[in-house]
């Protein structure tokens, strides 16, 4: 959800005061909450949905997954 919010906030001109001070809140509350590196993502051989790295199993379609070597 970070990520799509970061990716909309570039959509808004620099010109826009609004736009400033949004980003600058979102950049303080992103901070403020330490929320980490995103998690490592993958796509499912099976149906193509994409999910967590270090899953078993697809969270779509319920495939079993092949291990994948550590990062």
């Amino acid at each position: 959800m970070v990520a799509d919010v970061e990716r909309e906030l570039t959509r808004l001109p620099d010109t826009n005061p609004t736009g400033k001070d949004l980003r600058a809140s979102w950049n303080l509350l992103v901070e403020t909450l330490a929320l980490g590196e995103s998690p490592a993502m993958r796509t499912c051989p099976a149906c193509k949905g994409e999910g967590y790295r270090a899953a078993s199993r697809c969270s779509i379609c319920w495939e079993k997954l092949e291990a994948l070597p550590a990062l």
